[in-house]
């Protein structure tokens, strides 16, 4: 850190945060970085000299390396159930937060919250989970978070969803986005959608599906890599699965 300031005597004294260099780092765009590693790995430019040979053609050399991994996103393995339980656990912090204001002149709506946890429990708590219980305790998570949603977009209507904090507006877009896919697959009997969200805190994570032994599919996102002469390229990063053969 000293040698990187250009100080010209060691000192026991730490010169800056070690979390410095991360701000700076966040100054330079994915483009900038990788135009700091083009430049780097470009040829040095050799003295002009006559030749007679017209091949300007590089000899080969080198070894080249290509891969795609999936660098795993900090979340908890996704089940639905668990994603349902816990948008209605959301939902319901939302209601109450929204409903401060009318505290003691309307009656809070009734989330049957003790309830819908029981039921969660219920499922939640079983090591064999049958796909006919499993479908039904989907469902019933899914009607209490419609409820809540439906009490939500009533306390919006009054003027009260500036009582929201920014990080609950943005995780009600997700739990609305996120009712409506599990729905889809309950109705349709699937377990597959679009654009999928295993996660209310990162909606942007999708199940990238990699075929390994000990986990068929991965959560988080892609990216194919070149290694040339020890320099490593990004050539593609996506949160979407794709075929890197492309």
């Amino acid at each position: 850190m000293q040698y990187f300031c250009g100080i010209k005597e060691f000192s026991h004294d730490q010169p800056f945060a070690p979390s410095l260099l991360v701000e700076f780092r966040k100054r330079f765009s994915d483009d900038v970085i990788a135009e700091i590693n083009e430049r780097i790995f470009a040829p040095k430019p050799k003295d002009t000299k006559d030749n007679d040979d017209d091949d300007n053609s590089p000899p080969n050399k080198g070894l080249l390396i290509l891969d795609a991994t999936c660098a795993p996103a900090d979340i908890k393995y996704p089940q639905d159930i668990n994603l349902c339980n816990e948008a209605r656990e959301k939902t319901e912090a939302m209601v109450e937060t929204m409903h401060k204001v009318n505290r003691g002149i309307k009656a809070k709506p009734r989330m049957d919250k003790k309830a819908a946890r029981k039921s969660y429990l219920a499922i939640a708590k079983k090591k064999k989970r049958p796909a006919k219980a499993l479908r039904k305790a989907i469902k019933k998570q899914l009607s209490h978070v419609r409820r809540n949603l439906a009490y939500i977009k009533n306390l919006i209507s009054q003027g009260l969803g500036g009582m929201l904090s920014k990080k609950q507006k943005t995780e009600l877009a997700t739990i609305q986005e996120l009712y409506k896919q599990q729905l889809e697959m309950i109705n349709n009997r699937k377990h597959t959608v679009e654009d999928r969200i295993v996660s209310i805190s990162q909606p942007h994570v999708r199940p990238i599906v990699r075929g390994k032994a000990q986990a068929s599919t991965e959560f988080g996102a892609k990216v194919a890599i070149r290694v040339v002469d020890g320099y490593a390229f990004v050539d593609n990063i996506s949160w979407d699965a794709y075929n890197e053969s492309g």
